[in-house]
């Protein structure tokens, strides 16, 4: 099954399973591993927006995407193994358009291989 996103990045998204078999999720949910605040630097982790950087962090959910000022429900995930491509509502002001971000698992730590981006601890 091949589905379509509308992103710079790459047009396709990877499986709907977690399971990577082909079958459909039965609720649109991040897995867990990929959750979490994903910023360039560790500054940027503590959230002082005095820090420039910190305006590009991102914060993965269960079911929602959230950036500096906009963000949106998840309404795709696709796992191939250790890479998840999230697709989301995202609100800009009185519009809307998808928006997908690719994140792949490095070592222990997920990162955001949209832009370069590493997960802040937990």
């Amino acid at each position: 099954m091949d589905h379509r996103v509308s992103s710079p990045d790459t047009p396709v998204a990877l499986p709907s399973s977690d399971k990577n078999d082909g079958s459909p999720q039965t609720a649109v949910t991040v897995p867990e591993r990929f959750r979490g605040l994903y910023a360039p630097d560790r500054k940027a982790c503590a959230g002082d927006n005095t820090y420039n950087p910190t305006f590009q962090n991102v914060e993965v959910k269960a079911h929602e995407v959230r950036f500096f000022e906009t963000g949106g429900p998840v309404t795709h995930v696709g796992i191939d193994g250790d890479k998840a491509a999230i697709t989301l509502q995202e609100t800009v002001g009185d519009r809307e358009a998808a928006r997908a971000i690719f994140l792949a698992l490095t070592g222990t730590a997920p990162h955001d291989i949209t832009r370069s981006r590493g997960r802040c601890r937990q």
